[in-house]
């Protein structure tokens, strides 16, 4: 359940949904202007102005966007392994693959040196991990 959605009032939640709509659908009906959406609403072109500046609602926007895209996942994997299995497979597509399932990653690695000696490298992942556990206390 969105924590963002319970500070919105019922026409602000439609809004939000229509505006995401508006974006991301593929349906020539939910490609409505700002203006028509508003009068759908029954409130002005300026309140939803208003409401598009408010951060819970554009944070309430941003729930309902994820929702739809997640729900597109299917047929995003779809069209990535066609990529992958064409006759010429693509490199990128395959990058991407390993780089979702966490197999592939850029790694850097830095030598410190200091009045000509060199020191250890410093395990960043490591120390990373350190600062979010001190971070989260």
């Amino acid at each position: 359940m969105s924590k963002h959605k319970n500070k919105l009032t019922p026409t602000q939640r439609k809004a939000a949904m229509m505006m995401v709509l508006k974006e991301l659908s593929e349906l020539e009906e939910d490609k409505k202007t700002n203006e028509e959406i508003a009068q759908e609403l029954g409130i002005t072109r300026r309140t939803l102005q208003n409401w598009l500046n408010k951060p819970e609602f554009l944070r309430y926007m941003d729930e309902l966007a994820m929702e739809f895209i997640q729900g597109k996942m299917a047929q995003v994997s779809k069209q990535l392994f066609k990529l992958i299995n064409a006759k010429q497979p693509s490199i990128k597509a395959i990058d991407l693959y390993f780089r979702l399932l966490g197999k592939l990653q850029d790694k850097y690695e830095f030598t410190v040196k200091k009045d000509g000696v060199e020191k250890p490298s410093i395990d960043v992942d490591h120390e990373l991990a350190e600062l979010k556990k001190l971070l989260d206390k």
